[in-house]
């Protein structure tokens, strides 16, 4: 397993990220484990906040709970693609039903990560999805 401090600087430029996660404790866990990577990350509780966000500010990527109060990450997923937010997501979820990740990737999910999560689970999806759309696909 690798430090976290040798993730980062092997992943590059940090990007900028948006995080969607209702449950405080699980965002600042989250959050700061991102941060640790090297990455600056916006943090909002729920998916309107979430559209409020997208309609202002330019992000790299974003990491959505699946599970959010209001409108589902899911749906979520949904309306931020066809708003025209082209940039990778990440479902992330404590959901462990087998129907959970296809369901994401139907909404225009790119990634899928169960929790509880680390920094090199995190990174490596990250570094993944930066590789995809570095290479256009």
């Amino acid at each position: 397993k690798e430090p976290v401090g040798t993730l980062a600087r092997t992943a590059g430029r940090g990007l900028s990220l948006l995080l969607v996660e209702d449950d405080p404790t699980v965002a600042d866990v989250i959050a700061g484990l991102l941060r640790a990577l090297g990455h600056d990350v916006t943090h909002v509780p729920h998916g309107l906040a979430a559209l409020s966000e997208v309609a202002d500010t330019r992000f790299d990527m974003a990491l959505l709970d699946l599970d959010l109060p209001g409108i589902t990450g899911m749906a979520l997923a949904s309306q931020l693609r066809a708003g025209g937010f082209a940039a990778p997501l990440v479902a992330v979820t404590a959901r462990a039903d087998a129907e959970a990740e296809p369901l994401a990737r139907e909404a225009g999910f790119d990634a899928f990560l169960r929790k509880p999560v680390t920094a090199a689970m995190l990174g490596a999806a990250i570094d993944s999805l930066r590789t995809e759309v570095a290479d256009g696909r």
